[in-house]
């Protein structure tokens, strides 16, 4: 397969997949924990909250919060 660009997400194996183009990112995993709450009203976009390293995102009639 023949392409002018390419997007890589971070997972555990964006290493392997990048290093054969010169591509050097470090990954570090995460840990944390998740759960998904009914909430009284949606967020329209995954939200950050830098401070409590704590992200909150839409998914389906549920939040998903990870720590």
């Amino acid at each position: 397969m023949r392409a002018d660009a390419a997007v890589l997400a971070p997972g555990a194996w964006l290493g392997r997949l990048a290093a054969p183009f010169g591509v050097r990112t470090p990954v570090q995993s995460g840990r944390g924990y998740s759960f998904s709450v009914p909430p009284a009203g949606l967020p329209t976009r995954p939200t950050y909250f830098a401070e409590r390293r704590v992200v909150c995102t839409p998914l389906g009639d549920r939040v998903r919060w990870r720590e």
